[in-house]
């Protein structure tokens, strides 16, 4: 190697060593408060593997919040030289963050770097402290609505699982039971085939999976159309205890919220002939639904009972108390039917509910010795409400 290279060489290390501020103790604990993460919000990279290759090696970047010297990025006259070894002072960064927050540096002034770095500890800190015991399956079922694929991400849902007090068996997979067609939902077909498929992939993905397994917990991710995910949740039921989520529309996030308002669920009931075979039920929490809208469907010779809460409306189910107190009082419903009836052979469901709300009601579903259950959908297309998909207690 000639002279020229030895002193470039020389002279790039005595620049890395002099960047470099931080002493090997303090650089372990800063790996292990990130848990070798990017530290930037909404990265999260893994900053000992190559993403592609897969191959082991470390190309995390030690990054100054305030500079360590006062020409630099959030350079301070006093902070710079008082805080260049202060642990508390760095992030850990992969290469493209590091540059991002030293490049646009109006977008990344101290506070918001600081703010970042304790969010992304807290999280670790909050994940690693979960019981080896609250380990849970995460389950996601979608389907279109109208014509709308959806999908979601590991990483859309997994921070949900952890603020629940749950970590995921895998790291960076679920078991998806989406479906895939491409038909619209006001036709009759796009019924006939998302039922197959749904209970086709229930059995190979989830009942098979189960009795194979040591399976103890399911974490339900479900966004589809209200009488697909009742039909998931009757076919989850309540044999492996289930947290099931509800999407937040206005944040975009699956996590729970803390609201102690109450939503006062209630069940009228309306019983006019206890001889009769056949009632409906109006679930009105995401919306009301006029009785004449059911009446068009089914008449006016049946009675229609109503589960409610006080002003439905679609964002109502912001926390897991919101969930807990809508099982509570649906609990009863179908029983306070079977007591009124004794001829009762099918029960008409016409829901406006949340997604959660779907899942959790198809999961309280009585599995044996029930009226065969007929699941409405209300769609602009088909001019209101129309029949869907039906659940028996043989399925």
């Amino acid at each position: 190697m000639g002279i020229a290279s030895n002193l470039l060489m020389r002279k790039n290390l005595q620049k890395k060593s002099a960047h470099a501020t931080l002493n090997a103790n303090d650089e372990k604990i800063l790996w292990a408060k990130s848990a070798g993460r990017c530290q930037y919000d909404g990265c999260n990279r893994i900053l000992y593997e190559d993403e592609k290759t897969h191959h082991i090696f470390n190309f995390a970047e030690k990054a100054h919040i305030v500079a360590n010297s006062k020409d630099g990025p959030r350079g301070d006259n006093i902070l710079s030289d008082k805080l260049k070894r202060d642990p508390k002072n760095f992030m850990l960064l992969c290469d493209f963050c590091h540059k991002r927050i030293d490049e646009f540096i109006a977008e990344h002034g101290i506070d918001r770097l600081i703010e970042m770095k304790q969010l992304h500890e807290n999280r670790i800190r909050i994940s690693t402290s979960i019981s080896q015991s609250k380990k849970t399956n995460i389950v996601v079922f979608f389907a279109p609505i109208a014509s709308a694929p959806i999908k979601i991400s590991f990483e859309e849902v997994a921070p949900a699982v952890l603020e629940n007090g749950y970590y995921p068996t895998s790291t960076d997979r679920y078991i998806d039971l989406s479906l895939k067609t491409q038909r619209e939902d006001n036709d009759d077909e796009y019924w006939k085939q998302s039922n197959y498929e749904l209970k086709k992939n229930f059995e190979s993905k989830i009942k098979n999976y189960t009795s194979a397994d040591d399976i103890n917990h399911f974490s339900i991710f479900g966004l589809a159309p209200i009488p697909l995910l009742i039909k998931f949740g009757f076919l989850m039921g309540e044999a492996i205890p289930c947290e099931v989520y509800q999407p937040h529309r206005t944040e975009e996030k699956w996590t729970w919220k803390d609201d102690s308002n109450d939503l006062a669920f209630k069940i009228s009931e309306s019983t006019t002939n206890v001889s009769a075979t056949e009632i409906a039920i109006s679930l009105s929490i995401s919306g009301s639904i006029p009785s004449e809208d059911i009446k068009k469907v089914i008449g006016n010779n049946i009675d229609i009972w109503e589960l409610s809460c006080r002003s439905p409306k679609y964002d109502n189910i912001q926390s897991k108390n919101h969930l807990e107190e809508f099982k509570a009082v649906a609990r009863e419903l179908i029983p306070q039917i079977l007591s009124k009836y004794k001829n009762i052979e099918k029960i008409k469901i016409f829901p406006t509910i949340p997604p959660s709300v779907a899942i959790e009601f198809g999961r309280i579903l009585p599995q044996k010795y029930s009226p065969q259950i007929e699941l409405y959908d209300r769609n602009n297309k088909r001019a209101g409400f129309f029949k869907t998909i039906t659940i028996s207690s043989n399925e």
